[in-house]
């Protein structure tokens, strides 16, 4: 069952035109590889030293941040079209004074890129998990 982000959202300064805002309580999902969740799970592409194609300033601002989606449904949906991503959904809440900024990101529908230290990321993360590929329970 998916969850909607759809708690309030605390706006700290100016909202025009699609400004970062810092979030208070809302739920995120992120795609991660182990369970736990670790500190490199919550790492940004650059920090993991990864270089992806166009370099341009607008591409490399998402970069510095970690992907998330508004509903679980829509991160297992990703994680399932692409399997490298990782084994779990973690479920994660933000709340103001947290150090994180998020901002909606992408054409992809419910994407987030949030911004702030992996540790506090990972503080966020409220379990259990989900796992991303099940397989069928056995017949007897």
């Amino acid at each position: 069952m998916a969850i909607p982000c759809n708690r309030p959202v605390a706006v700290i300064g100016q909202t025009q035109g699609g400004e970062v805002k810092n979030v208070s309580g809302t739920v995120y999902y992120r795609v991660v590889q182990s369970d736990p969740p670790q500190l490199e799970d919550f790492m940004s592409p650059r920090a993991l030293g990864r270089t992806l194609g166009d370099p341009s300033p607008q591409r490399e601002r998402p970069r510095r941040g970690v992907s998330l989606y508004d509903t679980d449904e829509r991160a297992l949906k990703k994680a399932r079209g692409v399997p490298l991503m990782g084994d779990y959904v973690a479920k994660l809440v933000v709340h103001v004074g947290a150090g994180i900024t998020a901002e909606r990101t992408t054409n992809s529908t419910g994407h987030h890129t949030l911004w702030g230290p992996p540790e506090q990321l990972l503080r966020c993360w409220d379990p259990p998990l989900v796992a991303v590929h099940t397989s069928p329970t056995p017949r007897d």
